[in-house]
């Protein structure tokens, strides 16, 4: 869990307060795998790869299926960290309901992985692209 907090650095602008739960930090040798090729530059995915189309459909795109599989295992494992999570910081009970509905959902491999607006006040946002993150955050106007 990590916690930000960004203050207003122009007249007219709100402070900005961000809750964020992730999975990134899993150790799998999938995500292992997929956090070192993420470092790839060009020129070393030119040497391995036709084209960069070919290194997201043949390299980065099965492994971020494999995460969003583990990911959700992990999800799915903790429910009530990630529920207890969304409680806390939503006054609306149901919007933790939304958010474990939506990790439940099968994992499908043909889409790169999606991300929903479970609410708007606060801003929750759930990633499942790769890891799976839930990201909270609370506008104030001053």
């Amino acid at each position: 869990m990590k916690i930000a907090y960004l203050p207003a650095n122009t007249p007219n602008t709100p402070n900005i307060g961000v809750l964020s739960l992730s999975t990134e930090n899993i150790s799998s040798e999938a995500a292992t795998k997929y956090r070192g090729l993420r470092q790839w530059n060009f020129a070393k995915i030119k040497k391995d790869y036709e084209d960069i189309g070919d290194f997201f459909d043949d390299a980065l795109k099965p492994l971020r299926v494999k995460l969003r599989e583990e990911t959700k295992a992990v999800a799915l494992r903790a429910t009530p960290v990630f529920e207890n999570f969304v409680k806390g910081a939503c006054r609306d009970p149901k919007v933790a309901q939304v958010v474990m509905e939506h990790v439940r959902e099968k994992v499908n491999p043909r889409f790169e992985g999606v991300q929903y607006t479970v609410c708007e006040n606060p801003l929750v946002l759930l990633n499942m692209v790769d890891f799976l993150y839930l990201k909270v955050y609370f506008v104030d106007p001053h």
